[in-house]
This record gives C-alpha cells, structure tokens and sequence, in this order.
C-alpha cells in the first residue's frame, strides 16, 4: 500500500467481518418479542411482573382486573397492595419461596381488591422469570369470581333439592336411567344412592311394563310436562301411591326431570273421608229431624223426616219446589227471608224460637229452625234443620206461668244456693263435653268433615259454660270479672232478650248509642234486666211504651249533686243507660224508700231487685237517677264512667284451660282426687296423651291409700277441693304432714275466691 507524502508516520489497521447472521438473529429476537408482547397484552388472563415485589409491568388483562383505567395507575407499587390483608402473608410467603427455589408455585385461589375496593377472587400461577436482565417473577392470574358464585349456587341448590319433601330424580329420557337423585329419594324407597343410580325407571314402577318407555317420553316430551298418579316399588318390595310431575328439560342434552310425592296420606284422608260421607249421609237419611238443602230457594235436597214432616210422600215430592213459597205461612215469610238473606251474607243466627210452617194440605204447625251456610255443586246453599214443637209451642205459655210463679215463691238466699250448687255440677258436666270434644278434634285431620260438627259442640258447650258464670255470679260464688266492653250492644242484647218477658201489651223502643264502660258486665246486665222488668210491671198490663237509650253525656256538678252518687264525683263524660215508661208513676216518698232492701210496690215482690241494682251501681263508682210523676211514668237514669272502647277478650273455662294447656312435662304418675267422673276420665285422658301414668280416687280417702302404695312415683296431684268424705282442704294438710315431694294442683267449679 502506497503511503502518501508527509504521512509516513500515521499506520492504520483493521478486521473486516460478515455480520449479516448477527443481524438476523437479532431480527429473529425482536420478531419474537414482539410476538410475545402481542400474545402477552392480548392474552385474557392478567399478566404481570414483579421485580423485589414492585411491579414493573402489567397487561391490559391485568389493568381491568384490577381497575384501573392505565398502567401508569399500577406500575411502581407494591404488589401487596391489590391482596386482601388476609391473604398477603400468604403471598408474600410464595414470592419468597419462588426466589429461593427457582422453580414455580403451585396456583393457589386468591382474593384480590380492586382500585374500586370491590373484591375478586383470582386463580394465580406464578414463575420465575427474567426482566431487564434481573431475576423477577412473573404472574398470571385469572378471575374465577364468577365460577365461584357459580360453584356457590350450585351447591346451595344441591342442598335445597337435598332437602326437598319431595322425590327429585334427573332420568335419562332415552334410556329411562337415574342420572341423578335427591336424598329424600333414597329415604322414600330405601336405596342408596349407588344404588339408585344403577336403576332405571321400570324397575321401581310396577305399572309402567303396560306401556314402553319410550312412548311415555315421547307424550311427556309434545306436552312439555305432564302431572299423574301411579304406584311406585321400594327396595323391600312395598308398593305405594305416588303423585309425578314430569317435565322435559334442556341443558347440554335433553334430561326428564321428575318430582315425585308420596300421597299415602292422602289416599288414605280421601278413603277416609269418602267412608265418612257415607257415614253421615247414613245419618241424616235416618235422623228424626226435617233437614232441607236450598239453593236460592229452590230446595236442592230433603230428607225423609222433612218429607214426612210437610206432609210429602218422598223427599223427590220437595226436590225443586220453592221453600218460602211451599213450606212457610205467610205471616211468617218476611222474618224467613230476612233470616236468609242474614245466612247468606255469613252471618250466624241463633236457631228461631218457632215459626209458623204449612203442609202440602195447607195445614199449619210450629217448628224450630237451625240454618247454615253450605256448598251445593261449588255455590253458596242453605242447610236447614227443622223441629216440630207444635206440641211444646202449646204447653209454653202455661209453662212460662208456672215457671213465674216458682220465681216469686222462691227467697233470694234458696235461689243463691241452688243456683250455685247447680253451676258447680253443671261446670263438671261441661268440663267433660267441652275437654272431649276439644281432644276430639284435635286427634282429627284438618280436613275431617267431624271437624266443624265439633266446633259446633265446643260453641254450645262454651255458651252452656257462659250461662254457669251468670248462675255462679247470681250465687255469689262467681269470679267478678273486669273488662271494657260496648255498653250499647249489651242493652241491645238484653232488649232482644226480654221482648218477649215484658207485658205483652207493651212496646219496647231502643235508641242505642255507642258507649263503653269498665265493669262486669254480667252485674250490668242484671241492672238492665231489672229495670226494663220494673218498667214493664208498672205498665200494670196496661199498652204502653218502654224506652231504653244509651250514649255518652258529659255530666256537671250541679247534675251530680241532684243524683245519687257513689264513691268520688267528678265532672266528666259517663257511659248512661235509661229505662223510660209511661206507667203508673211514683210519689216522692216512695222514690225514696225505692232502693231500701225488701221494700216493694208490688204484691208478688221480695223488694230486692233495685236493692241489687244500687249495689251493682255502687260497685263500679256509677250514678243513679230517679225522675217520676204519679200517673205519667218513670225515668231511671244509671250513669257509668265512660271508657275506651276495646275488643273484650274471652274468658277462658275451666275445661278450656285445661284442653288447651300445651306445656314440656318430665313424665310420671300423676294421681287425680276428683268424685265427678266426667272431670276425672277427661283429666286422665289429657295427661295420657302428653305421656303420664295416672291413678283415679273419687275421694280423699280413697286418694290418700293410693298415695301411700306409690308415693315415690307420683310427681303431681291433681286435687278437688270438694269431695265427699275427706274433702280436698283436709287431704292438702295430711299431704303436707306426709312432705310430699312433688306438687299438688287444686282444682274447683269455684273461682279463686272461694
């Protein structure tokens, strides 16, 4: 080489190389990276890479999962800070085990919160990776929120079909194999679940032979589901009834869904109620009593009695002819369409005192009636019982003299001590009619038709049981009783009540005002009862008029210092009741002594009626007063301090209580002292059925010999507290003397006074 002039102290060298592999390597590589990069940011599972736990890169995937909208949001901080602070130490512990091992965790389910706080949960899969040279780690995570909820669903609604009432089976319509059955299933036919699964559906239904299976599917499948009744076999070989309801069902394949009930119950309910029907039918074919079915007048159905009764060959002779028209008197008809018209509506009305009924001869006779509300081919009817009292309408008005007569020859303290001795026995006789028939009906299905025959003994028993407290309270061994009830609606009551006591000649006339009062309200029907009686003996048989009114009227001292006070007077608003007649009238010297026990105007009186009547008044802190004009009338004005009106609440029976008592007990032998039978056999019945053994003794003496046998079972004694011989006060003291351990129950028909 030739060196130029003025330059040969300057040497040059070089090495010349092919670097065109080189550069396609490094082609290759970018080529490569960017396919990755394109996979990594278009990859639907979040990627990121963790470089000493802070992130240093993150896909789109991962921007979303997370929440947040750019990479700026998450690049350079912590990785900790998206894990749930219960799950950090966890990951922490597997970033550490990645570095330390170099080799990858095992995915693991985390939750993660977002930007948002709003939690995910997360199938994670870390690796050691390289970034920049440095060892890193890279992580995919894939959001399994859903498939959890999923997976959460699913296994709620598995333990919702598990524990189903009802047979679920899943079948293979093609092949009539179980795929799949609730817990009930196996329960209902004794197999297990492997069992069941080996099955298919002609195995357990023993009618199903009749017909191929593959047709069956075929209707069910053009009718999308389909309701039947069969018999299906258990294991054991027992048959049953069973209620299916099939459907077709489409998920990844098509699948026969069916739910299946066992209707053993139900069958036997319908064998039973069926036999039942034809029980009663029996009955009323062969009953004594006219029993007649209407249906908007039209009678619907009679029985042989009530044909009989009208004067009918057959009951088909009554079927189809209209009942008012054919069966009443006309002087009667207005009040039966009236009471028709009230049973429609669904009101319940008292059996009719008698009403006048005609024959197909057209002759006439008195009978009683009951009416109710009943169903005639799915539409409202009528019921009705008829009674011919022809015979007892005849007697009644000499019966109703004679029973006056007792009234009056009767002293006050005889008819106390009979009224009271005849309640105490009446209430055990009620205990046993009204304890039984609650037992009854509660042993019975819901659906027996005895059911509301019942009901209607426990209304008559509960009614009967009414009456006893008025006899008890008259007595004066009755339980005074405190409630706020409609001061109106009692004085209507007994006007209803006493129309038909009071002089025949007169007329009485209601102007009834709500009004509400605290008291007993049996005493206040006492105080109403003897002064419309008084109001209606002044009359003297003579036409007159009675009022009665009620209200509210605010009373002011000059009003209470001219009327007869009692207890504290006050100026306020009072609850008044008043009787008006237009009789023979009084003097002031006899409204003076009026109230004086055992003075009377009349021939017949004992003179206490007014006496009771200011006692009753004194009772509850009321006000009485008396205007009257001889020859013109008398006004009693009884005033009650007004109350709130409140719905009364019943009082509940001895036999109710004891009925209806529904408490834990520890078992035993309980032993029962009572004389009455009744009392006693409903008593040992009650106890038996809540899981007792129990000893009878009708009296103290009997009661104490079998207590000194088995003291040391008796947990309880059930004692009367009147007997005869050792009576129950005299066998309490020698349980006593004894230190009998367990407890001892005192039971009485009288109150708690007593």
């Amino acid at each position: 080489m030739t060196i130029p002039a003025g330059r040969e102290g300057i040497h040059l060298f070089g090495v010349l190389g092919d670097s065109t592999e080189r550069k396609q390597t490094e082609d290759s590589l970018r080529e490569s990276e960017q396919r990755y990069r394109s996979l990594v940011e278009l990859a639907p599972d979040a990627i990121l890479i963790l470089d000493s736990d802070i992130i240093r890169y993150c896909n789109p995937a991962c921007l979303a999962l997370l929440g947040a909208s750019s990479q700026e949001e998450l690049l350079g901080r912590p990785s900790d800070f998206f894990f749930h602070p219960d799950e950090r130490e966890a990951a922490a512990l597997r970033r550490r085990a990645i570095r330390e091992t170099g080799q990858p965790a095992p995915p693991r389910e985390f939750r993660l919160l977002r930007l948002d706080n709003q939690a995910v949960v997360v199938e994670s899969y870390p690796a050691p990776c390289l970034y920049q040279g440095r060892p890193a780690i890279q992580v995919l995570m894939r959001d399994v929120t859903e498939r959890k909820r999923s997976e959460a669903s699913l296994d709620l609604f598995r333990s919702l079909i598990d524990q189903a009432n009802d047979a679920i089976e899943v079948i293979d319509p093609e092949t009539g194999r179980f795929l799949d059955v609730n817990d009930r299933a196996c329960q209902l036919r004794g197999y297990t679940r492997e069992e069941y699964l080996a099955l298919t559906v002609p195995k357990i239904d023993p009618l199903l032979p009749a017909r191929p299976w593959k047709e069956i599917c075929a209707e069910i499948r053009q009718a999308g589901s389909r309701i039947t009744e069969g018999q299906h076999r258990r294991k054991d070989g027992s048959v049953f009834p069973v209620e299916i309801n099939c459907a077709y069902v489409r998920l990844d394949r098509d699948y026969l869904l069916a739910v299946v009930r066992d209707i053993t119950e139900r069958k036997r309910a319908e064998e039973n109620f069926r036999l039942s029907e034809k029980r009663f039918r029996d009955i009323v074919e062969s009953s004594l009593q006219g029993m007649i079915i209407h249906q908007g007048g039209i009678i619907r159905y009679a029985n042989p009695s009530a044909a009989t009764m009208f004067g009918y060959t057959t009951p088909g002779d009554l079927e189809g002819q209209n009942t008012q028209i054919t069966l009443a008197d006309l002087n009667d008809l207005t009040m039966l369409k009236t009471r028709i018209a009230a049973v429609y509506r669904g009101e319940r009305i008292a059996p009719h005192p008698g009403w006048r009924a005609k024959r197909k001869d057209g002759s006439t006779f008195w009978v009683t009636t009951t009416a109710s509300l009943v169903s005639w081919n799915n539409s409202p009817a009528i019921a009705s019982v008829y009674l011919d009292i022809t015979e007892i309408k005849r007697a009644d008005e000499e019966k109703r003299k004679l029973e006056a007569q007792i009234r009056h020859a009767q002293k006050l303290e005889s008819l106390g001590v009979l009224a009271g001795g005849i309640a105490h026995d009446f209430n055990n006789l009620l205990t046993s009619i009204l304890g039984n028939a609650c037992v009854a009906h509660l042993k019975l299905p819901d659906e027996s038709p005895v059911s509301p025959l019942l009901h209607e003994i426990e209304i008559a028993a509960q009614r009967a049981a009414d009456l006893t407290q008025q006899m008890l309270d008259y007595s004066g061994k009755g339980r005074f009783l405190i409630e706020v009830f409609r001061l109106d609606e009692l004085v209507q009551e007994m006007t209803q009540l006493l129309g038909a006591v009071i002089c025949k000649k007169a007329t009485l006339r209601l102007e009834a005002a709500s009004a509400s009062v605290e008291g007993d309200a049996t005493q206040i029907r006492q105080v109403v009862m003897n002064l419309i009686t008084n109001a209606s003996d002044a009359l003297q048989e003579q036409s007159g008029v009675i009022n009665v009114r009620t209200g509210v009227r605010r009373l002011d001292a000059d009003f209470l210092r001219s009327a007869l006070c009692f207890g504290e007077l006050y100026v306020g608003d009072y609850a008044y009741v008043e009787v008006e007649d237009n009789g023979c009238g009084m003097g002031s010297d006899t409204v003076a002594k009026i109230f004086d026990p055992f003075f009377t105007t009349k021939f017949s009186g004992r003179g206490l009626g007014l006496a009771a009547v200011q006692g009753i008044v004194r009772g509850h802190r009321g006000i009485i007063k008396v205007t009257s004009i001889p020859g013109q009338g008398t006004l009693f004005q009884v005033f009650f301090p007004s109350a709130a009106a409140t719905a009364p609440k019943p009082a509940a029976s001895k036999a109710t209580a004891s009925a209806s008592a529904s408490t834990p007990h520890r078992g035993g032998t309980v032993l029962i002292m009572e004389d009455d039978a009744g009392v006693a056999t409903f008593a040992r019945l009650v106890l038996e059925d809540a899981g007792f053994q129990v000893l009878l003794a009708s009296d103290g003496i009997e009661g104490l010999e079998l207590f000194q046998e088995r003291s040391q079972e008796i947990v309880l004694v059930l004692l009367d507290l009147t007997m005869p011989g050792r009576d129950g006060v005299e066998t309490l003291q020698e349980l006593r003397r004894i230190q009998f351990n367990g407890q001892v129950l005192v039971m009485s028909g009288y109150s708690e006074q007593d």
